[in-house]
């Protein structure tokens, strides 16, 4: 699998395909013992991790929980003493130590401002929507980054209430949103005004980038047909060449 961009509904069609040659093994497909392991490996990830968080991950409201229980979930897998990892002894424990690696790189929704989606998310309880309403209170660095670093030791203790700060606040500034449901009881949100119209609008925000991943894959199609050298790509529009490399 060469790296980039790769649409959703590709990888999708990758594991669909994975498990059928997986669970077809012994009908006549000539595997080594090698790509076995490999196609059990795969299975097992997305059987396990990835599609749950697949079918989740274009809810904006589930973002930040939805994030931080898969990182949670890769951690213990990859842990060698949990009954996780037993439970999962076919899968390599180094894959999901690799996988950890690259998901603490990439928790965008549980930055400062971002984690305030979780405030819409009906899968989080009202007590610890509470929580995260008192820590909007506390202060926050001056020049906080937009990724997190979050110590691979803590993470299984780490809740949503972790991530808020007073930057939480920046959300609905920057968004023209009303937030004054912040001062009422988490329980009674369902019915006030100003959060139910804070919340039909964030429902409607885009959170994958599913229009980018289809324009990478359409140019790369697209140069794949119009390109008889691989060291030139044509241009049939306005016949411009790339320059080849000089070496």
């Amino acid at each position: 699998m060469k790296p980039g961009a790769i649409h959703r509904a590709r990888f999708k069609a990758w594991l669909i395909y994975t498990l059928k040659i997986f669970i077809f093994r012994d009908a006549g497909f000539k595997l080594t013992k090698r790509e076995r392991q490999g196609l059990a490996n795969f299975c097992v990830f997305g059987v396990s991790a990835f599609v749950k968080s697949w079918f989740l991950s274009r809810l904006p409201t589930s973002a930040p929980a939805g994030d931080l229980r898969l990182l949670k979930l890769l951690v213990e897998i990859s842990s060698p003493s949990s009954l996780a990892s037993r439970n999962f002894a076919i899968l390599k424990i180094v894959i999901f130590t690799s996988l950890t690696t690259s998901m603490l790189a990439n928790l965008w929704y549980l930055s400062e401002e971002l984690v305030a989606l979780a405030f819409f998310d009906p899968e989080v309880d009202a007590a610890e929507k509470r929580a995260m309403v008192k820590q909007l209170s506390h202060g926050a660095k001056k020049d906080h980054a937009k990724r997190i670093s979050i110590d691979r030791s803590t993470i299984r203790d780490k809740r949503l209430r972790d991530f808020v700060a007073r930057n939480t606040c920046n959300f609905f500034v920057i968004l023209s949103l009303p937030n004054s449901f912040r001062a009422t009881n988490s329980e009674t949100w369902e019915s006030n005004a100003d959060c139910l119209k804070t919340e039909e609008v964030v429902r409607e925000l885009c959170i994958v980038n599913d229009t980018a991943e289809r324009g990478v894959a359409l140019m790369q199609e697209y140069n794949v047909l119009m390109t008889k050298d691989e060291k030139r790509t044509v241009c049939p529009t306005s016949r411009c060449r790339t320059p080849q490399t000089v070496s």
